[in-house]
């Protein structure tokens, strides 16, 4: 999705991986979205939505785990926290001992684009912030 401006953020959740010490941190619950929770995620989507770096997702004709559990949140024949922890897992796996990779969290975010009603997953790779430590202190469960 390129340029957007008008989104509504309809479920999000963060897992904090860091496959440096290893520790991941899958989160058995979607964010809690808070106004300013919600503001702070849709303020990133867009601004990342305009930048000529981006590169949307491209699936292969045999989809892999990620694909699978992203088709799976946006038919909505998967429920969104386990598919969402189905990407975390791959991607934890992925990134191995790779010390060029910084840890964070992977944000998932099923979105709604509001100009013309598509659906669509943002998947984010952010650093840890403020926003974001209440969700870790009260329900983030150990992977």
């Amino acid at each position: 999705m390129r340029f957007l401006s008008d989104i509504t953020i309809e479920h999000a959740i963060a897992h904090h991986l860091d496959h440096l010490i290893p520790e991941k941190i899958i989160s058995r619950r979607p964010l809690k979205l808070t106004e300013g929770l919600h503001l702070y995620l849709s303020e990133h989507i867009v601004s990342v939505s305009r930048l000529s770096s981006l590169v949307p997702a491209k699936f292969f004709e045999e989809p892999g785990e990620v694909a699978v559990a992203c088709r799976a949140i946006l038919s909505g024949s998967g429920k969104f926290t386990p598919e969402s922890a189905r990407i975390a897992e791959r991607l934890f796996t992925v990134m191995g001992t790779n010390r060029t990779l910084s840890p964070g969290l992977l944000i998932v975010a099923h979105v709604r684009n509001n100009e013309n009603k598509q659906k669509f997953l943002a998947l984010l790779k952010m650093e840890s912030q403020p926003v974001f430590k209440e969700d870790r202190k009260q329900g983030a469960g150990q992977g």
